[in-house]
């Protein structure tokens, strides 16, 4: 299936794409609408965000240019990164299937080496030179909110200037139209509101950091700062534990163990000294009052997550109160998403996703979905400035003024 491509002007491309987490039907799919598309443009490459998806995929296909007899070199490249560049750069002319008609030399490693996942999610190394290595570089860029044109010198900026503001104008011009088409035809506001727990609900990092150091004290481990703890969470228990265990030594054979020790420590300390943020409970009454339908999704355990939640006296807001272990997936996956929407009956553009960790953004841009970003919660609010996100909440009350007084 051919896919409508983004064009510059268009903020997604300066958006940093999410890590695939699952290669599964849906990815595979993409992958060949992706080539599909590529090939009708006549492209010899193409970044997933070029096609409106905010993933780490990109697909090439370069000619030989010295046997045009040979066939085109052809490659699907998920989670791609360099891992190493030589020193020689070689200037050659570039385009974009994102900046139609615009053309100028960019300077780019003739050598480079690309580590990825194929579409069997089997790890490659791939060594790559001259003309190739130029498409990699360039759609990898793709996937880091870089285009070629930030490549570009100044002068050469400056004589693109009419072009590019006209493109742009071009393309903003027919969003606003497309915005308010939609506007029109749905009139439609958020009704439904997922929020993430820890972090963005809830202060519980002290509650985590105790239990993660409790649990590793009871294997005669040395224990974790409340930096290290900060930059653990996110990804369920599991793996906070494997982080925390592993930190200064390889224990792998007690991660099992660890994990059911913290859990029932945890289960029993949750909420020991964990608390609301600022503004929580009111904005909470504010948002029920409206009508507005909200939702609890966590990595944390589901019996956890429910306690927490009873134990804040905020239960009564919500739908449902979602943790680990409900569905057989978790941030960032997509399906949460599916089996949420088919079990509430839910639309994408009526939702948004309200949390703090980079899973919360990465799956609210798997569903489609608007995300707002506390930057007031666990994660380094720096790390996720980065991510270039159109909407972020320094405390939590600001989320009335986008959902109430209709601020997206």
């Amino acid at each position: 299936m051919l896919r409508k491509l983004v064009i510059y002007g268009d903020e997604r491309l300066q958006k940093v794409s999410g890590k695939i987490e699952k290669i599964d039907d849906e990815i595979l799919t993409l992958i060949d609408d992706m080539f599909e598309t590529m090939y009708k443009e006549r492209g010899v490459g193409l970044a997933a965000v070029q096609v409106g998806i905010l993933k780490r995929l990109i697909v090439i296909s370069v000619p030989d240019f010295d046997d045009e007899a040979k066939p085109d070199f052809k490659l699907a490249l998920i989670n791609p990164e360099i891992i190493w560049h030589g020193e020689e750069k070689e200037i050659l002319e570039e385009g974009c299937l994102s900046f139609p008609e615009i053309r100028d030399d960019v300077a780019r490693y003739t050598q480079i080496k690309v580590k990825y996942l194929d579409r069997d999610g089997n790890e490659q190394i791939l060594d790559a030179e001259n003309y190739i290595a130029k498409v990699l570089q360039h759609e990898i860029d793709h996937t880091n909110g870089i285009t070629f044109i930030d490549r570009l010198e100044s002068y050469q900026k400056r004589r693109l200037k009419r072009e590019l503001k006209e493109l742009r104008n071009n393309t903003v011009r027919e969003i606003k139209k497309k915005e308010n088409r939609e506007m029109l035809k749905n009139s439609q506001s958020i009704k439904n509101i997922i929020f993430d727990l820890d972090g963005t609900l809830a202060d519980s990092i002290f509650d985590i950091y105790n239990c993660v150091n409790t649990t590793l004290k009871h294997f005669n481990l040395e224990t974790i700062s409340l930096e290290d703890t900060h930059k653990f969470v996110g990804n369920g228990a599991k793996l906070l534990i494997k982080r925390a265990v592993n930190k200064y030594s390889n224990n792998e054979e007690i991660e099992e163990e660890a994990h059911q020790f913290y859990i029932k420590y945890y289960e029993e300390h949750c909420v020991d000294s964990t608390k609301l943020y600022d503004g929580v409970k009111e904005t909470l009454d504010l948002l029920y009052n409206h009508n507005i339908n909200m939702f609890v999704i966590s990595n944390k355990p589901n019996k956890m997550a429910i306690k927490t939640v009873e134990k804040l006296n905020i239960l009564q807001y919500f739908k449902a109160v979602i943790g680990d272990g409900v569905y057989p997936y978790r941030k960032p996956d997509v399906n949460i998403w599916h089996s949420l929407k088919k079990d509430y009956n839910l639309i994408e553009d009526e939702t948004i996703m309200v949390g703090d960790g980079i899973p919360d953004y990465e799956f609210a841009c798997n569903s489609s979905m608007k995300c707002l970003l506390a930057l007031y919660g666990i994660t380094d609010k720096n790390i996720l400035l980065e991510l270039k996100n159109n909407y972020y909440l320094n405390s939590f009350n600001e989320i009335a003024d986008y959902i109430i007084n209709k601020k997206f």
